[in-house]
């Protein structure tokens, strides 16, 4: 009986999720995966009451209606096979990196929201997998240069999944740090980040990192950049004004601003601007 509920609960969940193709809410418990937040309030109650056999019906009777539609129901179906769900992640993933179509800026808002439910069912394999999801959600954020590239993104609806995906990526990377033998440098990791952000896909990542990062961690970044900062200027021999305001200064300058914005410390905000 306690079998029946479960498979019954997980497919009642599963067809709430196929009725948004968008943002879930955080789940609530280890057992019960995240309910999105539109599933209309009239039918949840007959969904509700279904059995378990006429769940499985309707699922069935959905699939093959629709691409996304498929790919939810097979995410959805073996969320729980690790394995399985990272190689269907990945393969969407290539997808999305190896295609050439152009998205013009009457379909971004429907490419934005599959994109959007690409980063949700990754996000909430998070309580599963911390490490395995953090590096699919690293995988999805590094898509973005290959995304911006063939996409007319003039309502910002695209870049707006990615911007919000740095605060997800936090959260990931939180939980896959606290897990035992994680022996990723979060420092490199971050400063490299910072630096190669061409697309200001990142540009929040530093100054939302406390929690993330220590203090004291937070204080040897700002170091870093100050050292970066110096020695390059130090390298201009003539100390040419034209020369210090380019790319490198600005990376190194914006990186020290904004773990000054994650500390609250106003003196280093003054050094990242007053160089």
């Amino acid at each position: 009986m306690a079998g029946q509920l479960s498979i019954a609960g997980n497919l009642v969940i599963l067809l709430a999720m196929l009725t948004r193709q968008g943002k879930l809410v955080n789940a609530t418990s280890r057992h019960t995966p995240p309910m999105p937040e539109k599933f209309p309030k009239d039918l949840q109650p007959l969904l509700n009451d279904l059995d378990t056999p006429s769940l499985k019906l309707l699922l069935q009777s959905l699939y093959g209606l629709n691409p996304e539609v498929d790919s939810r129901i097979t995410l959805g179906l073996k969320r729980h096979d690790h394995s399985e769900f990272a190689k269907l992640i990945k393969a969407r993933l290539s997808s999305i990196k190896r295609s050439k179509k152009f998205i013009d800026y009457r379909e971004g808002a429907a490419f934005a929201d599959n994109l959007q439910t690409l980063a949700d069912d990754i996000a909430a394999f998070g309580e599963y997998n911390p490490k395995l999801a953090f590096e699919l959600f690293s995988a999805f954020m590094d898509s973005h240069p290959s995304v911006f590239n063939r996409a007319d993104d003039s309502n910002g609806y695209v870049g707006d999944v990615f911007r919000s995906g740095v605060t997800t990526w936090i959260r990931l990377a939180r939980g896959y740090r606290a897990t035992p033998g994680c022996r990723l440098d979060w420092l490199a990791t971050i400063e490299a980040l910072h630096l190669d952000n061409g697309y200001g896909a990142w540009d929040s990542l530093i100054c939302n990192s406390l929690g993330l990062l220590s203090e004291d961690e937070l204080h040897t970044l700002s170091k870093r950049f100050e050292r970066h900062l110096a020695k390059f200027l130090q390298s201009d021999a003539n100390n040419n004004p034209t020369h210090r305001f380019n790319v490198q200064t600005i990376q190194f300058s914006t990186g020290l601003s904004a773990v000054a914005q994650a500390l609250k410390n106003v003196s280093l905000y003054e050094r990242a601007v007053l160089w």
